[in-house]
């Protein structure tokens, strides 16, 4: 362009507008690179001497055309993701929170998953966590175990209270998952583990909660790629004070 003003620092030469003509399906990523190829300043006597150009890059990320799977609390008691203990006494009561994978789409391959879930140390206690029935159910060996299942308790640490659990269904004895896999169409939900609290205290006059949160997941396919998620469905504990 050619201007009769006075320029100076820095200032937009041009607006260039791109249309978007492909985008795969997750995961795929295009990545389209910005390169000047020439260039040439002038002023009013001949050519200014210039730095090497700054290039740029245009990512696009495949669409994700199947429905994303989550976790979620769930407490059979209530059949909800909020559970109420009290106001009986209930210091010392044990109580299950359930693990639930939800809205889970077979095309996503799902061979395994991790999640780390948060408590409240000083109101509850882990007692017990039991791998579920659903990863299980998988199974692509001829006997069993048909998945490796692993579960921590970390009460201390960079991630503060919480239950670690690892599920992986076991491949076949070529290292394949060559049988049906996790999931349908519609998808499904399963569940993972049961984790046993029991209750550490309880007021007289005040009400206690806890906010179990799922602060790290990862799901992964039969390719070692990652799966996105939804947002995960976290619960809520309320101990009520006692009723003398």
């Amino acid at each position: 362009f050619i201007t009769s003003k006075s320029l100076f620092g820095n200032f937009k030469a041009a607006t260039v507008t791109f249309r978007i003509l492909y985008q795969g399906e997750y995961p795929a990523v295009d990545v389209s690179p910005l390169l000047f190829t020439w260039k040439r300043f002038l002023d009013h006597e001949g050519d200014i001497p210039t730095r090497p150009s700054v290039n740029g890059t245009i990512t696009i990320r495949g669409i994700i055309a199947l429905t994303m799977p989550y976790l979620q609390i769930k407490f059979p008691a209530t059949g909800t993701n909020s559970t109420t203990l009290g106001p009986e006494p209930v210091i010392c009561k044990k109580f299950d929170a359930e693990v639930w994978i939800m809205n889970l789409h077979f095309a996503w391959y799902l061979i395994g998953l991790e999640f780390r879930l948060s408590y409240d140390k000083t109101l509850l206690n882990v007692t017990s966590v039991k791998e579920g029935p659903y990863l299980p159910s998988f199974n692509q060996t001829v006997v069993p175990p048909y998945t490796w299942f692993k579960a921590m308790v970390e009460a201390d640490g960079l991630y503060g209270p919480h239950v670690l659990v690892g599920e992986l269904i076991l491949p076949n004895g070529t290292g394949h998952w060559p049988a049906k896999l996790p999931g349908k169409d519609p998808p499904e939900n399963g569940l993972i583990a049961t984790i046993t609290f029991h209750v550490l205290k309880q007021g007289c006059n005040v009400t206690f909660t806890c906010t179990p949160k799922f602060i790290k997941s990862k799901f992964i396919d039969k390719f070692g790629k990652p799966i996105p998620t939804d947002p995960h469905m976290n619960g809520t504990i309320t101990v009520l004070p006692v009723d003398r």
